[in-house]
């Protein structure tokens, strides 16, 4: 697959100063073939909003090339990102 862009929605629930540092800016993807389960891959925005990466205007790319075996088959959060 090529490289694809992927529009982002930002979501806050809480004012800014009460997330706790525990708390996880994430994306998820989700990918699928045909006749296969779905797969997932999780990637963790923590270190690229701390940075100032993410400012209003700014935009993220990833170079990813995950192998299929390699994705995650349970789309629950990761035991490393909880």
């Amino acid at each position: 697959m090529g490289a694809t862009e992927l529009p982002m929605a930002i979501r806050r629930w809480v004012k800014p100063a009460l997330i706790s540092s525990r708390s996880h800016d994430l994306v998820v993807l989700r990918f699928t073939l045909p006749g296969q389960d779905a797969r997932y891959l999780f990637l963790s925005l923590r270190e690229d909003w701390q940075t100032g990466l993410l400012r209003p205007g700014k935009r993220l790319y990833y170079t990813i090339r995950p192998k299929w075996d390699a994705l995650r088959t349970d789309p629950a959060l990761p035991p490393e990102l909880g």
